[in-house]
């Protein structure tokens, strides 16, 4: 007895030999969307002040007095000029993505901002600056401009040494 075959076989054939490929393509088309998905979600909580749902803490009046001395007008935490939002991207990486602050991102002054984001992250040690005459009047002006100056004949105090 001899046995044929009927139907697309050939087109079945060239249909399963391509599939591994489409499988693997379509897979890496949601893993990007996904990715992109988590970075517009990352970018809207900055710009809202509220990532993940949690509200940042609204920016100290001597920090918008001293941003206001700098020529900066924003008023969102961790918002200056946007080079932080603005530097989170997405990259393949073999099989994964990775949605983040690449090490090679800098801001518009030319500082590392991984280190930023880092800090913000996973937190740092405390950071001890030393107050210079310069500092000092930075901060006087920055009081002053933020109404928080001390009454008059006493010298004001910005609470650190």
């Amino acid at each position: 007895m001899k046995l044929s075959k009927t139907g697309a076989w050939v087109a079945a054939r060239r249909i399963l030999a391509t599939a591994p490929k489409r499988l693997r393509d379509a897979q890496d088309k949601a893993v990007m969307q996904e990715a992109q998905f988590f970075r517009t979600k990352i970018v809207e909580g900055l710009r809202s002040g509220s990532p993940g749902g949690q509200a940042f803490q609204p920016l100290a009046p001597t920090t918008l007095a001293i941003r206001r001395l700098r020529g900066a007008k924003g008023t969102k935490p961790l918002i200056v000029h946007g080079d932080l939002r603005n530097s989170i991207a997405v990259v393949k990486e073999g099989d994964g993505v990775f949605v983040g602050v690449l090490r090679s991102a800098k801001s518009s002054g030319g500082g590392a901002l991984v280190n930023i984001a880092a800090v913000h992250e996973f937190g740092s040690r405390p950071i001890v600056l030393k107050i210079t005459p310069k500092v000092r009047a930075l901060l006087h002006a920055a009081f002053r401009k933020a109404g928080l100056d001390a009454p008059s004949g006493q010298r004001p105090s910005t609470g650190v040494g």
